[in-house]
């Protein structure tokens, strides 16, 4: 009820494909004819021939480590390879991450922009939580259960951005954040 209530719609008008079918005038068929490949291609991708096996990331090291040691390792291993293309891949790794971090912050900022206009003093204080523990992971090792959970959610979502959710697993979150 909550997701279709209250999370889903202000979204629905939001997504790359409806921001470019608004930009699109009713008069350009190219443009519609376009839009309605690009629909068929993302169902295509998003589908069986697409998954060519699964994948369960090491949650682990984010929520144990923090992002930010893990761009450190990233960059260091950058600065110690030979040969070009593993230390741009190493780099590549490293600005990933940052932008995990960099999201991260942005989402602590919009839970306090809200929170500062929101009138009930419960759902502020969800807020301000929210806001606190997006300040503090993934960049940094979870130091809570919720915390841990944040970290495995956000890290969820960025690997979702460039992917097809397709193949890819949580894994066995009870033994990942039991610690």
């Amino acid at each position: 009820e909550a997701l279709n209530l209250e999370i889903f719609p202000p979204w629905m008008d939001r997504t790359i494909l409806e921001l470019a079918r608004a930009g699109t005038g009713p008069g350009d068929a190219t443009a519609l004819a376009g839009l309605d490949l690009l629909q068929h291609l993302v169902f295509f991708l998003a589908s069986k021939p697409n998954c060519v096996s699964h994948t369960v990331p090491d949650f682990s090291l984010a929520i144990g480590r923090g992002l930010a040691a893990l761009v450190k390792t990233a960059r260091a291993r950058a600065a110690a390879a030979s040969d070009p293309e593993v230390a741009a891949c190493f780099l590549g790794m490293g600005e990933v991450l940052e932008g995990i971090v960099a999201c991260s912050r942005r989402l602590a900022d919009e839970a306090e922009r809200l929170a500062e206009r929101e009138t009930r003093a419960d759902r502020r204080a969800e807020l301000e939580t929210l806001a606190r523990i997006h300040r503090r992971v993934p960049e940094h090792p979870a130091a809570t259960f919720r915390e841990g959970l944040t970290t495995v959610w956000t890290c969820w979502i960025a690997l979702h951005v460039e992917n097809v959710n397709i193949g890819l697993s949580l894994g066995r979150l009870d033994q990942v954040l039991y610690p």
